[in-house]
């Protein structure tokens, strides 16, 4: 297992086209973030205030680990072009060349960090935004750690990609995303706890939070509070943003607060917990688009914030 210092470097801001008023971030708080490029918090504005949980690397209290040993590891690098929400830059990248056995990858707390990994306050409620892109029809398996115990802990495991990872049944894990692209263009995963549990069967019921004064052995030990997982090769896979967030109200009028669950592609919209009609509106409340499936095309929506309504529920999507 190989330690490694940031990755993730800062570069030049752009918005990518998006205008001032249409923050994605609009209509959700209470931030747990995992991996969240520090430019995007400056860009949206938005609060240190509204961040419940901050386990981003800082190569202090939270370090980056690759694991390394049978010849199938990650090559990891920072991310050079630009990411899905407009910021140029501060995405993971990790390639798996061609090999046998295994790759894989943790977020760990340093044994000696006063810092805690609490994922208590994560209920039903709270939504987990993934932004992924990868150009091989391959899986990857992300496993949230709930509860101590080191690489014995409990934990909430979802595979996203194409497939799933069989060769060994301990990394067997629920695929949420059906209609995962493979073009090398950004998938949008957000779902909530709920859901994954309802849809998906996940197990997600974290412990008490772990690290910090409450090392379950000593000497304390590393805790990793995230993995993920990639097979042998050939294989990629680039992580924009992992948090979970929860919902706030949108403002629409007669319109529920909870929300639709969603796999947002370069093409397509595909709604995952209603089978009911769906309507997108633009931001002015102007209807623009009707389908009676589940899963509709963009090419005719231009680019720009939307809001998804199916069955009283709804959800903020951006389209590029």
């Amino acid at each position: 297992m190989k330690k490694l210092f940031t990755i993730i470097c800062l570069f030049t801001i752009t918005t990518a086209g998006m205008l001032a008023q249409d923050n994605p971030f609009a209509g959700m708080s209470k931030f747990h973030f995992i991996f969240f490029p520090s430019n995007l918090q400056y860009m949206y504005n938005i609060n240190y205030t509204d961040i419940e949980q901050d386990l981003r690397i800082d190569d202090t209290n939270f370090f980056l680990y690759n694991w390394v040993g049978d010849g199938s590891e990650y090559v990891l690098s920072p991310g050079t072009g630009i990411g899905y929400y407009g910021q140029i830059g501060e995405y993971l990248d990790a390639v798996v060349v061609q090999g046998g056995g295994w790759s894989g990858l943790g977020f760990c707390l340093d044994s000696q960090s006063p810092k805690q990994v609490d994922f208590t306050k994560v209920t039903g409620e709270y939504r987990l935004h993934i932004l992924a892109k990868s150009t091989y029809q391959r899986p990857h398996v992300m496993k949230f750690l709930t509860g101590p115990g080191g690489y014995q802990a409990p934990g909430a495991k979802i595979t996203i990609g194409v497939g799933n990872l069989s060769d060994y049944p301990k990394n067997v894990a629920p695929n949420i995303t059906r209609n995962f692209k493979t073009d090398g263009t950004w998938n949008v995963i957000d779902i909530s706890i709920q859901d994954l549990r309802d849809i998906y069967g996940v197990i997600w019921s974290p412990r008490a939070p772990y690290g910090g004064q409450n090392q379950s052995v000593v000497p304390p030990v590393n805790n990793n509070y995230f993995e993920m997982l990639s097979g042998d090769g050939p294989s990629d896979i680039s992580i924009d943003c992992i948090f979970f967030y929860k919902p706030t109200s949108n403002g629409l009028d007669n319109t529920k607060t909870d929300k639709l669950s969603v796999l947002v592609t370069a093409r397509a919209v595909e709604v995952l917990n209603s089978k009911a009609p769906v309507e997108v509106y633009d931001l002015a409340g102007v209807k623009v688009k009707t389908s009676v499936e589940p899963v509709f095309g963009t090419e005719d929506l231009n680019k720009g914030v939307y809001i998804i309504k199916s069955d009283g529920l709804v959800a903020k999507v951006l389209i590029e």
